[in-house]
């Protein structure tokens, strides 16, 4: 049977497959107290060669970050297609009920697959960021906000945040 939890002795989760929570939205990375547990890379129809030869998402990334009660913060890195990015990007109802939405089928699939990821008694506090171009590379995922003043590099198990200069410099070094 397809195993898509197993749990390791360091106590951190790994999974394998993908995370596809609604028909457009595929969960990239899940980082939990700034450890990685999930990162997709094999996710091949959300990505394209741009023209400087970049394997480059066909859409963006948002950030929806949850914090219990203990400070206990868990980030899902959620990618759409380009067609949803005007409305995933712009301050408004129809984003803000997207993101509810969004949130509500990842309890859902967790809860579905009985990922024991997200505690059914706690109370979590919600931040959407968005929204961030993305690249992909062999083993490791880069994000930048539009602006260039954030930024992350998701790899096996490790994430770096920093402003854009760091993070584009340190991504295209690697």
């Amino acid at each position: 049977m397809f195993e898509f939890f197993k749990r390791k002795s360091t106590g951190t989760h790994v999974f394998s497959g993908h995370i596809d929570i609604l028909e457009e939205l595929t969960v990239l990375s899940i980082v939990k107290n700034n450890n990685v547990v999930y990162l997709n890379l094999k996710k091949d129809s959300f990505f394209a060669l741009d023209s400087g030869g970049n394997d480059k998402l066909k859409g963006s990334v948002s950030i929806l970050k949850l914090i219990d009660e203990s400070s206990n913060t868990i980030e899902f890195f959620v990618a759409f297609p380009e067609g949803l990015s005007y409305h995933w990007s712009q301050d408004n109802p129809y984003m803000l009920r997207q993101f509810e939405i969004t949130i509500h089928a990842i309890f859902e699939f967790f809860n579905d697959k009985k990922i024991e990821l997200l505690s059914r008694k706690s109370v979590y506090q919600t931040q959407y960021i968005y929204t961030f171009r993305a690249y992909r590379k062999t083993d490791h995922i880069f994000m930048m906000n539009r602006s260039q003043t954030e930024g992350y590099i998701i790899y096996n198990n490790k994430i770096k945040r920093g402003d854009g200069n760091m993070i584009i410099d340190t991504y295209w070094r690697k």
